[in-house]
């Protein structure tokens, strides 16, 4: 699946959500901090768990396209993160938008 990256993610307002820079937040700007971010049970995380994390962040970062392929396995992984470090219910619903999700 393919995910663009370049993505304002907008808040209920429809309207770009804004970082501490006053700068409108992509869905790179989440999954950077999504697949960085170190979350409590991290450290039990297998070598394949880590190298996963690892080349999904990697492609975002190496991405001159604005949008990486990912498969099923790691839009799980990424929605299971993004619910621990987003609390708000709005950048999770934005980010099942952006990979595809509708519901």
């Amino acid at each position: 699946m393919k995910v663009d990256l370049r993505k304002e993610v907008e808040g209920f307002d429809n309207k770009p959500l804004l970082n501490e820079k006053g700068q409108a937040m992509t869905v790179s700007d989440i999954l950077k901090v999504v697949l960085t971010m170190t979350l409590e049970g991290d450290e039990k995380d297998t070598g394949e768990q880590r190298i996963r994390k690892f080349n999904i962040v990697d492609s975002i970062y190496k991405d001159t396209k604005g949008e990486i392929n990912i498969d099923a396995k790691d839009v799980e992984l990424l929605k299971e993160r993004t619910l621990k470090i987003y609390p708000s219910p709005i950048i999770y619903k934005r980010m099942c938008e952006a990979f595809g999700e509708e519901k």
